[in-house]
């Protein structure tokens, strides 16, 4: 029997698996204060219909209809057309794991979690129209990830989306940049930053005490390429070492899920694509890797490999747009440009010893915010 308390997430609820599960773990964590019911579209207790699915094959034509209907609820579809053709059917098909999830509902609950809403709109329309108090987890603000908006719409697609986090009453983010944006456009978010869970948190702390002992031998090229902008800011790592001289004595090794698909990507000996592997092998690695690179052009939220990183003693070296929300800390070698790619590098590689300045944030206040916004009653079915 599902509670009357939901949280309606895209990723699994999972702490060593990649960022996205990451942090659904650490915000479960938070909601244990509360009775509540952990949903995700990863569960096929709530996948679409074989009948929906079909539109993912074809959807121009059933597009094109829903488009002259004006039904606020279908909003999403219309929009279909405006996101990047690598981007729009993950996000019709989200869309539409929502707009089933709203159908399974056969009363209102009494609160509902929802991550990012620009994925789950029918679920954000749903608690506006029936007065439910919904709290907006947003890992990233989508639309400013240009890999995944045609260009010539991403100011009508952000807008839209700056549309659905107004209608929620509670925004938790991850990123101090989009913690600042959404003050200024009158919101007033809780910023909540990834720290590993405990047990991860020992495991990497364990990495640390290794480090002291072992001689560095390669470089990590470490992230999960299902998010775009990481497979692309990869993809920009490989060519340049892979041509310029100034890494021709380097190593690298490229881990982390979906990352096998790098293999075929270039053939250099200098570089070994292991893919996705297990924690005792990736603490391995840690354990004797000179720094990890990390570069990304475009992105959103802020990334959780890199406190996981810190925490684990392994140098950060890392471009100025990746570094988002931890710009200046203790392990971070950043770099504006390729040409400064070397240099941060060697000076990575000197350095045997950084203090982990890292803690776990403070959550009273977000508790505080939550726990004001439970209602002591569900709402009626006719409001």
């Amino acid at each position: 029997m599902i509670r009357q308390i939901i949280y309606f997430s895209r990723f699994h609820n999972n702490p060593s698996s990649h960022g996205g599960d990451k942090r659904a773990a650490q915000l479960c964590d938070i909601l244990n204060l509360l009775e509540y019911d952990f949903v995700s579209t990863c569960d096929s207790s709530f996948d679409i219909s074989a009948e929906l699915n079909k539109l993912l094959l074809s959807p121009s034509g059933y597009f094109q209809k829903k488009r002259s209907t004006h039904n606020k609820n279908e909003v999403t579809y219309s929009k279909y057309f405006l996101w990047s053709e690598d981007f729009r059917n993950h996000l019709l098909y989200l869309h539409l794991q929502a707009k089933c999830f709203v159908e399974s509902l056969k009363n209102p609950p009494k609160m509902l979690f929802v991550d990012d809403p620009v994925f789950f709109a029918p679920v954000v329309l749903y608690a506006k129209s029936k007065g439910i108090p919904l709290v907006a987890f947003c890992h990233n603000i989508e639309t400013l990830s240009r890999e995944q908006v045609d260009p010539s719409t991403q100011r009508e697609l952000f807008a839209y989306e700056i549309e659905l986090i107004s209608k929620c009453d509670l925004v938790v983010t991850i990123s101090q940049e989009e913690t600042y944006l959404l003050r200024n456009f009158g919101f007033d978010p809780v910023y909540l930053p990834y720290f590993p869970s405990p047990q991860t948190n020992r495991r990497l702390e364990a990495i640390r005490e290794i480090r002291d002992a072992t001689i560095k031998t390669n470089y990590l090229i470490l992230g999960t390429v299902y998010n775009m902008p990481t497979l692309e800011g990869m993809k920009r790592v490989l060519d340049t070492i892979s041509t310029d001289k100034a890494f021709t004595d380097d190593s690298f090794i490229v881990v982390g899920y979906g990352t096998e698909q790098l293999s075929s990507y270039l053939n250099d000996p200098r570089v070994e694509v292991r893919g996705a592997v297990p924690d005792a092998e990736l603490d391995d690695l840690m354990a004797v890797a000179k720094g990890c690179i990390v570069y990304q052009d475009t992105g959103s939220g802020a990334l959780t490999k890199i406190p996981e990183l810190l925490v684990a003693g392994v140098p950060v070296i890392i471009n100025s747009h990746a570094a988002r929300s931890y710009h200046n800390l203790p392990g971070i070698f950043e770099f504006e440009y390729f040409d400064g790619l070397a240099t941060q590098m060697e000076l990575a590689s000197n350095c045997n010893v950084f203090k982990h300045i890292l803690t776990p944030p403070d959550t009273t206040a977000l508790k505080k915010r939550i726990i004001d916004l439970t209602p002591s009653n569900p709402p009626s079915p006719g409001v």
